[in-house]
């Protein structure tokens, strides 16, 4: 198991139909995505009850992702957020990651046991969408929807700023935790059609 926290989490369950299955993992373009999957019929249900022809997820630069995920527990979790640095969360998240939540789990933790006929990346989410014939018969939707530009920000802060800050401590977690992740991303199409 990849897991890394105490949390349970729904790595069975994914958006479906009979034609196409989305594995959701947290920071990863979820809301977007969840439109996009009404538009297309497919449902939340688990793994078990269809079995859909291709099967899609979205990586995301483990670097970019850890920034994303500490500024959604902070944002959650902490009531004095101005008195917590992002240095300390990104110290306590190396030491013991058990107490943070889904969205600081490796990316692999929700892929396990899944075959990807994609694996799209968040940061080129767009393009990759629409290279794909399923998808690109209803572009339009897609376009509106599936924003290139919020794939480059952030709602918690600037992930820039906050990474050359903390350049080491994020390499250590990249290291310690995401390695795979890291890999994955760099190179999807190697873990194509493989049992994750």
């Amino acid at each position: 198991m990849y897991q890394i926290t105490d949390r349970y989490i729904k790595h069975e369950y994914l958006w479906m139909n009979k034609t196409c299955g989305w594995v959701s993992i947290p920071k990863n373009a979820n809301m977007m995505l969840r439109v996009v999957c009404d538009n297309f019929n497919m449902n939340y249900r688990h793994r078990t009850e269809v079995n859909p022809r291709t099967t899609f997820c979205v990586m995301r630069n483990p670097y970019t992702r850890i920034l994303s995920g500490i500024g959604e527990y902070r944002q959650r979790n902490l009531r004095h957020r101005s008195k917590v640095t992002w240095t300390q969360l990104l110290e306590k998240l190396l030491d013991d990651p058990k107490t943070f939540d889904e969205h600081l789990e490796p990316q692999v933790a929700f892929m396990e046991g899944y075959y990807f006929t994609h694996i799209m990346r968040f940061e080129k989410l767009l393009p990759e969408l629409l290279e794909w014939e399923y998808f690109k018969k209803d572009s339009k939707f897609i376009k509106r929807i599936v924003s290139t530009e919020r794939s480059q920000i952030s709602k918690h802060m600037d992930l820039d700023t906050i990474l050359n800050e903390n350049k080491i401590l994020v390499d250590s977690l990249v290291k310690k935790y995401y390695n795979q992740d890291y890999e994955m991303w760099l190179n999807p199409t190697k873990y194509l059609n493989k049992k994750i």
